[in-house]
């Protein structure tokens, strides 16, 4: 079913040139980010998770879909880069989990045990909520107008 989406994706990527809407994003996704500041008590750049940078990263990626696809791929391109997306969001995700938990970890002893349970836990919850053709406001290929069809999982 994901192949189907990140397809149907490809297909919305051609349509745009490869061109997307301007970058935007929330830092860590879900409210994360947010919730963090409160907890905190400090806003601004200096508030939010010492992961935020690599919520921040996944976001550009997600955003362009790792830049994969562009104008008009012939019929056959198609799947091969509908494979490709695929690949390159596991890829991202994967790298987010890595990331997290190296920021985590190395940061105070006290909350170096929960480096790995909370990389972890965001790496599946980017995998359940972050699919192209979702509908949801930070699936892959976000810069991208929605895809056309129902490719909900």
């Amino acid at each position: 079913m994901e192949r189907a989406a990140h397809h149907a994706l490809m297909q919305e990527v051609a349509a745009a040139g490869g061109e997307t809407v301007p970058f935007t994003t929330d830092g860590c996704s879900g409210g994360l980010s947010a919730i963090w500041r409160q907890m905190s008590g400090k806003y601004g750049a200096d508030g939010g998770p010492p992961f935020e940078a690599c919520c921040i990263a996944h976001d550009r990626l997600y955003h362009n879909a790792a830049g994969i696809g562009g104008a008009d791929p012939i019929a056959s391109e198609e799947a091969v880069l509908a494979a490709a997306s695929q690949r390159a969001r596991l890829a991202a995700d994967q790298a987010l989990r890595r990331c997290v938990e190296r920021n985590l970890s190395g940061k105070d002893p006290t909350i170096a045990n929960l480096a790995s349970p909370v990389a972890t836990a965001i790496y599946a919850a980017v995998r359940f909520g972050g699919a192209p053709c979702s509908g949801l406001s930070w699936r892959w290929g976000y810069g991208y107008r929605p895809c056309r069809g129902n490719f909900t999982r």
